[in-house]
């Protein structure tokens, strides 16, 4: 399955399983620079006008264990070269591996279960989301992945946490979390 061309800036592949994987470049508002993010966004999730990022990282947090998130040099052809050629190194060997490893729900969520010792496949590597958000994800792909119970433990705290914070948006979030759980009460 190869990646193409998704919008200007960015290459993206589908899964057989429905998640959006993709390779951003971001490229710094007033030029000489860029970033590179990778990402593998469900499509069975709730998704926005936007890309949203999560789970996923920019590729040199990736490679860094998050310590480093500094932008690539493009103010020139022999340094875009360069850049480009780091890109490439990084891509294959901490992007792929984390596509290889993202096709699916049940993928994703053997990706995120966490060892003995407490650490999941890509420790720090990968950013999941802010609070609410994330369980919100979680809800949908284990849903996907057909396990209803924990889909709704984390409704239940995409829940909790969105009714915490009073403004508008929060608030709606945390009814989109009880219409779903509503559904799937209404479903078992």
């Amino acid at each position: 399955m190869c990646f193409k061309e998704y919008r200007t800036t960015s290459l993206a592949r589908v899964t057989e399983g429905n998640i959006l994987q993709y390779i951003y470049f971001h490229k710094y508002r007033f030029g000489g620079q860029f970033k590179v993010v990778v990402a593998a966004r469900p499509l069975f999730c709730h998704n926005e006008d936007y890309l949203d990022q999560h789970p996923g990282n920019s590729l040199l947090r990736m490679a860094t264990n998050n310590k480093d998130d500094n932008w690539w040099i493009s103010s020139d052809d022999n340094v875009t070269k360069k850049s480009l050629q780091d890109v490439l190194k990084l891509t294959k060997t901490f992007a792929m591996p984390f596509f290889d490893s993202m096709t699916t729900s049940a993928d994703i969520l053997k990706t995120k279960k966490k060892n003995i010792l407490g650490i999941s496949k890509f420790g720090g590597r990968i950013d999941w989301g802010a609070a609410g958000y994330k369980e919100f994800d979680l809800g949908h792909i284990y849903l996907e992945a057909k396990n209803i119970g924990n889909a709704i433990k984390n409704f239940k705290n995409s829940y909790k946490e969105f009714k915490k914070d009073k403004r508008d948006w929060a608030q709606a979030n945390a009814k989109k979390c009880l219409e779903i759980l509503r559904i799937i009460e209404m479903g078992q």
